[in-house]
């Protein structure tokens, strides 16, 4: 898959209508939202609404069957739903802020409308001079936990993506708010913190660490601070006004990330922009460094764009559709390629339960970038077949099929063969491999042959 793809980029966007001033059963300020609230059509430049969003909430304490859950008794008990807004816009000298948070009678879930409402109509009541942006990031930390206390959340669901094990929208959902007669349409795109932060920094609290937030604490004695966050309806019962700081810190500081993530897009990438994933900034990166380098950023990774004619059934009209593909000599082997990609090497060396000692676990600082750094410029339109085994050296870039045999003198063998309970690295056998495989195996003094083997040359070699 290149960079740009994506698995939800044949998926409609969305199209949610909300009647914005009758919406939200919780509000009581009777608040009348106008066109003239919003951003025109075109306006607000890069002007962005951030809504961090969280619940809390309290989970069955009853033991449940199986037979309980399919008829729907373990859900848990939604305790509140809270927002926290703010308009990020360069051409403003302040940034307008606002929270606000829903309490829903046991048993009633908010619908997706209703959470919506609630942070506009509370703009509007608070911040009725300030233009609301048609671009919306809703943000929340491990929104798989969250998004399900949405009472519509299963109409929500066929048009968001699962990025490891939590939500996020690939493509924007097309919200069109109703106002009386008039209508405003809206570019919401959801976004996870969890998949923007660091390795070492995925909690909350780790992220409020981050951006100067700290997490509220809950008691002096930490057996009691456990059982608040165990049962969160005793604190709002108890400390109802401990219980909203609480809930509200965890959705401002997920804002205050997502606003620290747009500055530093903008400085590395020159737009304001929070992607899917943290990783995605390197991509966006790499390909704005390589398109200063050689231009077409798609040559280097044997890819080309190409347009066609696509026929649209809603429309009963043909379309041009550009899309990115493989070079046609290129493709030809990418199944091999494929079956030759194994991952890292993990093994335990010790068959059964090891003995007490002190275990060592080695890591190569920077493995991953150095090996790649071998790979110099490929000449893909002159990628070609071959059996000889001398050319898969540790600097080829290429794949191949082969039969192998070990010394038995090798005590470790490591060549990898796919199994149906994972890799295994027996004596001999037959797999699909890299070139660098091929060398190693070759210095240990095993026996290779090539079935059916693929290199591609570098620039240089011309």
């Amino acid at each position: 898959m290149n960079p740009t793809q994506s698995t939800y980029a044949k998926k409609e966007p969305i199209k949610i209508k909300v009647d914005l001033n009758i919406r939200n059963p919780l509000s009581k300020s009777g608040v009348w939202v106008r066109s003239e609230n919003f951003y025109g059509e075109g306006d607000g430049g890069e002007a962005v609404l951030i809504i961090g969003f969280d619940t809390e909430f309290k989970p069955p304490e009853e033991v449940l069957t199986r037979e309980d859950i399919k008829e729907g008794r373990g859900n848990y008990r939604v305790l509140s739903y809270q927002l926290h807004c703010k308009i990020i816009d360069p051409s403003l000298s302040e940034s307008p802020e606002w929270g606000t948070i829903s309490y829903p009678e046991p048993g009633q879930r908010l619908e997706f409308g209703d959470l919506l409402s609630a942070a506009l109509q509370e703009a509007v009541l608070t911040k009725p001079d300030v233009k609301i942006p048609r671009k919306i990031y809703l943000v929340g930390h491990f929104t798989r936990a969250d998004l399900p206390a949405i009472a519509d959340f299963k109409q929500l669901t066929p048009f968001l993506t699962a990025a490891r094990n939590t939500f996020i929208t690939g493509i924007p959902l097309a919200v069109e708010l109703m106002l009386g007669n008039q209508s405003v349409g809206l570019k919401m795109h959801l976004r996870d913190t969890m998949l923007l932060t660091p390795a070492a920094s995925k909690s909350l609290q780790a992220l409020g660490q981050l951006v100067e937030v700290p997490k509220v604490k809950l008691d002096d004695d930490p057996v009691r601070e456990q059982f608040y966050k165990a049962n969160m309806d005793a604190l709002l019962a108890e400390k109802p006004d401990l219980f909203d700081h609480y809930a509200m810190t965890d959705a401002v500081i997920c804002v205050r990330y997502i606003e620290l993530l747009l500055d530093q897009c903008e400085e590395i990438l020159g737009r304001r922009h929070v992607p899917p994933t943290l990783t995605s900034i390197g991509v966006d990166l790499l390909i704005r460094e390589w398109e200063g380098r050689v231009g077409d950023w798609r040559a280097l990774l044997g890819m080309e764009q190409v347009t066609e004619k696509v026929f649209d059934k809603r429309t009963n009209r043909p379309f041009r559709k550009r899309t990115i593909v493989p070079f046609k000599q290129v493709d030809y082997h990418l199944a091999l390629a494929n079956e030759a990609y194994h991952g890292g090497r993990n093994e335990q060396f010790w068959f059964g339960p090891a003995f007490e000692d002190n275990w060592t676990d080695y890591d190569l600082s920077g493995a991953y970038p150095t090996a790649m750094a071998l790979i110099r410029t490929p000449d893909w339109r002159r990628i070609y077949v071959t059996d000889d085994v001398t050319k898969f050296t540790e600097r080829t870039l290429g794949v191949a099929d082969v039969d192998f045999e070990f010394p038995e003198t090798v005590r470790f063998p490591t060549m990898p063969v796919r199994t149906e309970n994972g890799l295994i690295f027996p004596r001999r056998g037959t797999t699909a491999c890299g070139a660098p495989e091929i060398a190693l195996a070759l210095r240990l003094g095993a026996s290779i042959k090539i079935n059916h083997g693929v290199i591609v040359p570098d620039v240089a070699l011309r």
